[in-house]
């Protein structure tokens, strides 16, 4: 009776401690699990910040080349205009060239 005693105490007491050291790998699993779900979440939400951020950089620097490019037309048109104005000067005084023209030929 001794003998099969210690023999049930020498299989039930390493079979309960298996049973509890999988109890507690099974709390470890849930646990990394729930972590992972957190660093998920987390990871989710900075990159819908990021996208956020961005969007707003990338308007903000369409805006300034939107500017640059309205900054540009209108130096070009001033350009024409002052084109335009200065040979309009020139037609009425006559070019600094024709006029040296004049001098020479006569």
């Amino acid at each position: 009776m001794i003998e099969i005693a210690g023999l049930l105490a020498s299989v039930i007491i390493p079979a309960i401690g298996g049973i509890v050291w999988l109890v507690r790998l099974e709390g470890r699993i849930n646990s990394n699990k729930q972590t992972i779900a957190e660093v998920e979440k987390d990871q989710n939400d900075l990159r819908a910040q990021v996208r956020l951020e961005l969007a707003a950089i990338t308007a903000r620097a369409d805006a300034e080349a939107a500017a640059h490019s309205q900054t540009t037309i209108a130096l070009v048109r001033v350009q024409e205009q002052l084109k335009y104005l200065t040979d309009m000067i020139e037609r009425l005084v006559g070019s600094p060239r024709a006029r040296g023209r004049q001098t020479v030929d006569q």
